[in-house]
């Protein structure tokens, strides 16, 4: 068997790779129902109507915000809050309200949910919000209406200018350190190679099951060559996925920062770095929290350095690596999720 094949197998066997990432959660999924041609719709407060609160309202906030630690296998505190009479439980008793509400020590850590989320399963918790699953789709926080913000057009960047030895920096054995939504992690490693001639791919060490996993590859999209990065998986149950365009490049003395961002939302929704140095790497993710935050705040670190690089010259050379084949010609740019 191949070098090549060998390694997609791994990677198929190993189904993931950037637990990292998890802060996109997928934007597809979530801006599936609040956008529509090319306007973003938000929630803002207005009065105090009564609005019924059941279990798929708290569900939603729950799965796309507490679930990546608190779930199988090995929830953190050993609390699993993928099950409804867990958050039943938790509510009831206090404990929810006290953690979410605790500016010292918020949950999650990363820092305190938006006050109208709060307050909306508070009143869930008021009202004995049933854990019995409905069909109905989740409502908006009591007192919420909706206001339209229109969309500003997503700029790619020509990788001709400047951005194509990107993929090629980014090939190799990633070694140093993590601080994800607040949380140290002081070794963590990222193996990227190349899966095909002009994309490369990357998993993270360290238990990779039903974690994330992310791409880079050459895409053309508003007749533009730049560079896509391709984040998604099946993270606690549910399969996620967002696509982010590289839409800037800046260098500073030794350095090389390429930025990439949503590629629907832009960089209000959410947007990573990545910053190249000699053999160093700093990797930053910002989200908006699907949204719920006003703006982007830094959800993911990674800083490492380059420490072997001959398994990505292997699966560069069984691939002839890099041939600059758009992977995916989107002239009217990405449609809007279905």
């Amino acid at each position: 068997m191949s070098k090549a094949v060998v390694y997609v197998t791994t990677l198929l066997v190993a189904a993931v790779g950037l637990v990292a990432l998890g802060f996109a959660m997928t934007a597809s999924q979530h801006w599936a129902e609040t956008y529509q041609h090319g306007v973003a719709f938000v929630s803002s407060t207005d009065g105090d109507e009564p609005t019924d609160i059941a279990w798929q309202d708290i569900r939603l906030v729950i799965g796309n915000r507490c679930t990546t630690c608190h779930a199988e296998p090995g929830p953190e505190a050993d609390l699993n809050l993928e099950l409804p009479q867990i958050v039943q439980r938790e509510a009831l008793s206090g404990r929810l309200l006290d953690r979410i509400n605790d500016p010292e020590d918020p949950m999650p850590p990363k820092g305190m949910l938006p006050q109208e989320t709060r307050e909306m399963i508070a009143e869930g918790v008021r009202q004995g919000a049933s854990t019995v699953a409905t069909d109905r789709p989740a409502r908006r926080p009591p007192g919420s209406r909706v206001r339209a913000r229109v969309l500003e057009p997503i700029a790619p960047f020509g990788v001709t200018d400047g951005g194509s030895e990107f993929l090629t920096r980014m090939q190799g054995h990633w070694i140093g350190s993590m601080n994800l939504m607040g949380q140290d992690m002081p070794w963590f490693a990222f193996d990227y190679r190349a899966v095909g001639p002009s994309q490369v791919h990357g998993i993270f060490e360290g238990g990779t099951m039903r974690n994330l996993m992310t791409s880079f590859f050459y895409a053309r999209i508003h007749g533009t060559d730049t560079l896509v990065a391709r984040n998604g998986g099946v993270l606690n149950g549910i399969y996620r996925t967002s696509y982010f365009v590289l839409d800037e490049v800046t260098r500073n003395g030794g350095a090389t920062k390429y930025r990439f961002v949503d590629a629907i939302g832009g960089k209000d929704l959410m947007w990573m770095s990545l910053e190249f140095k000699g053999a160093s790497i700093e990797w930053r993710a910002y989200t908006s929290g699907l949204g719920e935050q006003p703006e982007p705040t830094l959800h993911m670190s990674f800083k490492a350095k380059r420490r072997a690089t001959q398994l990505s010259e292997d699966a560069a050379q069984a691939f002839n690596f890099s041939a600059r084949q758009p992977m995916l010609d989107l002239p009217e740019g990405f449609p809007m999720p279905q």
